[in-house]
C-alpha cells in the first residue's frame, strides 16, 4: 500500500510539473509579439501606383513634359505608372522577388508629323517592364521599415502611330495604326519607406532610378528596317534615364 501511495504521489507530481510547463509555454506565446511572428519566412504581395518620368526622352519636339494627373513634369516624357511586386522574405534583413509595371495611360501627341508635314498622325509611347529585384532593410521597427533595392528588368517600349485624315476602308484592307517596338535592359536602384499598421498590411513610398539601355541605330534611324515606309520609327534609342515615384500597399502571406 505504501508503494502504491508513493507511485500515486509521483504521478501527481509529474502531472503538476507538466501542467506548469504547459502554462509557462502558453504565457511565453502570449508574451511573444505579433511582430516576431511576422518575421518568420513569408511572401509579400504589393501593388504600386505612381509616376514615371523620362527627363531626356520627350515623345516629340512639340510635346514635352508628358501627361500626368499633376500636369507636365520636366522636359521629357512623364506618365502614370502601375505595377506589382512579389517578394519572398526569409528574415528581417533581405527580400528577393520579381516585379512588373506598365503605363496604362501613355502620353499622346495628336500633331506628330513627318515628311515635311505631309503625313499627320497621333503618336503615343507606352512602357512595359518585367524583372527581378532584391531589397535590404536598413531599419526595422515595430511599425516602420526602410530599405534599399536593386533591380534588373527587361523593358519594352511601344511607339504607336495612328494616321489621321485617311479615308476609312474595310479593316480587311488594313488598319490606320502601326506599332514600332523597342526592347532593352533596365538596371536600377531605389529607396523605400514602409509603414505597418499590423502584421499583415503595409503601405509605403517608393523612389527608384533606372538606366535604360536600348539598341542604338547605325547612322540615320529612319533608314532602319524597323521603320515603316513613311518614316514611323522608334523614338527612344541608346542610354536613357528614368525616375519612378510611387505609393504602394502590401499584404503578407505567412
Amino acid at each position: 500500500m505504501l508503494a502504491a501511495a508513493s507511485l500515486a504521489t509521483g504521478v501527481a507530481s509529474a502531472a503538476a510539473a507538466a501542467e506548469s510547463q504547459a502554462q509557462d509555454a502558453q504565457r511565453n506565446v502570449a508574451k511573444r509579439s505579433p511582430w516576431s511572428l511576422a518575421e518568420r519566412p513569408h511572401v509579400v504581395v504589393e501593388l504600386e501606383a505612381g509616376i514615371l518620368a523620362l527627363p531626356n526622352a520627350a515623345i516629340s519636339v512639340a510635346n514635352r513634359g508628358g501627361q500626368t494627373p499633376f500636369g507636365s513634369i520636366g522636359r521629357g516624357d512623364a506618365t502614370v505608372l502601375v505595377g506589382t511586386h512579389l517578394l519572398y522574405r526569409a528574415g528581417d534583413a533581405w527580400a528577393i522577388g520579381a516585379h512588373g509595371y506598365f503605363a496604362p495611360s501613355p502620353t499622346s501627341d495628336a500633331e506628330y508629323q513627318v515628311n515635311e508635314g505631309k503625313v499627320r498622325r497621333e503618336h503615343t509611347r507606352s512602357y512595359l517592364s518585367l524583372g527581378f529585384e532584391a531589397r535590404y532593410y536598413t531599419l526595422t521597427t515595430r511599425s516602420v521599415e526602410v530599405f534599399l533595392s536593386a533591380s534588373a528588368s527587361g523593358i519594352v517600349i511601344a511607339d504607336r502611330f495612328t494616321h489621321l485624315g485617311l479615308t476609312p476602308v474595310p479593316t480587311i484592307l488594313g488598319k490606320p495604326e502601326v506599332t514600332v517596338r523597342t526592347e532593352g535592359l533596365a538596371l536600377g536602384g531605389g529607396l523605400g519607406v514602409l509603414y505597418r499598421p499590423n502584421t499583415n498590411w503595409n503601405v509605403g513610398l517608393l523612389l527608384r532610378a533606372e538606366g535604360w539601355f536600348l539598341p542604338t541605330p547605325d547612322g540615320d534611324p529612319r533608314n532602319e528596317s524597323s521603320c515603316t515606309a513613311i518614316g514611323d520609327c522608334r523614338t527612344m534609342t541608346g542610354t536613357n534615364f528614368a525616375m519612378m515615384l510611387g505609393i504602394n500597399a502590401g499584404y503578407r502571406i505567412r
